[in-house]
């Protein structure tokens, strides 16, 4: 019944324990519905003791799932270049060019907190820590050697997911944003036909990124779920 008596000296305990690990920051998130491994029930109550020892309230997102079927075919119009081509580099520089002007507030608010190049840079090295091959995170191409976009499958514990998916400034408005997705989609039911591992394939978008939304919706993809992100 005493749910913020307890719970206030619970996350007390944990948030001391991560600051001696040096942890810097802390995140949670609230699904709905509630599903594993968390079976967050009582949402209200969770957000009410989240803000109550100094939580904040970051994004919202909806939550994709690939239902099965046949995966979106893959136009031909665009070239693929791989992390191990083109070089570590010159991949966060496109991870740069693509965070312009995203709808994405997480993404956002790195760029305005500690300047577009530097949130690339550390978005690049929190993507490397989540499983994944090099040869999966991809670089496109017009047949002019125009930069595109890019797409970043990835395998986090339980689930494949594309991790990063965007579209250079210049090339937004052209339905590229479908091929990068299809080209990410086709990569993941590779490796779960491979591995054989049977995975579902997952991935989030900020409620305020309607294009890139309405973008899942036509490689084939189904909301399943909302979640709400917390930081401290």
């Amino acid at each position: 019944d005493d749910y913020m008596g307890v719970g206030t000296r619970l996350l007390g305990d944990v948030l001391e324990s991560a600051r001696a690990l040096g942890a810097e920051e802390v995140e949670h998130v609230v699904d709905h519905p509630p599903m594993r491994p968390q079976f967050q029930h009582h949402p209200e109550q969770r957000t009410e003791l989240l803000e109550s020892v100094g939580f904040a309230f970051r994004r919202e997102t909806g939550r994709f799932e690939w239902p099965g079927g046949e995966p979106p075919a893959v136009p031909g119009r665009l070239s693929f270049r791989t992390l191990e081509e083109i070089g570590e580099d010159s991949f966060v520089e496109a991870m740069r060019m693509v965070s312009e002007g995203t709808l994405d507030r997480e993404i956002q608010g790195e760029r305005e907190r500690i300047g577009a190049e530097r949130a690339a840079r550390e978005f690049f090295e929190d993507a490397r820590r989540v499983e994944h091959e090099p040869a999966w995170w991809r670089l496109a191409y017009t047949p002019e050697e125009d930069l595109v976009g890019l797409v970043m499958p990835a395998e986090p514990p339980g689930f494949l997911t594309i991790f990063y998916v965007g579209v250079v400034p210049g090339m937004r408005g052209q339905g590229y944003v479908d091929d990068l997705l299809a080209a990410g989609t086709a990569t993941l039911l590779e490796v779960r036909r491979r591995v054989g591992n049977g995975k579902p394939l997952r991935a989030d978008t900020d409620v305020a990124n309607g294009p890139m939304a309405a973008a899942f919706e036509r490689a084939g993809w189904a909301r399943f779920a909302g979640r709400r992100e917390y930081v401290m």
